[in-house]
């Protein structure tokens, strides 16, 4: 495994995001601390599920219309 991709649209980085994006489960635990799936996201440049899927599919959405 390598390092988070904080920025860019690599397409390791849209695939992460949208499969961990779409993980069920709370973003924060009973005491309102973040869990390690939100912690995980955040590591990767999202700042909650829904932004997770929303940018994994415009990074997608880009380096398909690169190759075109």
């Amino acid at each position: 495994m390598g390092r988070p991709e904080k920025s860019g649209s690599g397409p390791r980085r849209a695939a992460f995001l949208q499969r961990m994006g779409k993980m069920p489960g709370p973003q924060k635990t009973a005491d309102g601390k973040p869990t390690p799936l939100l912690s995980s996201l955040k590591a990767w440049g999202a700042s909650s599920k829904a932004d997770a899927v929303a940018k994994g599919k415009a990074i997608s959405k880009r380096n398909a219309a690169r190759k075109a």
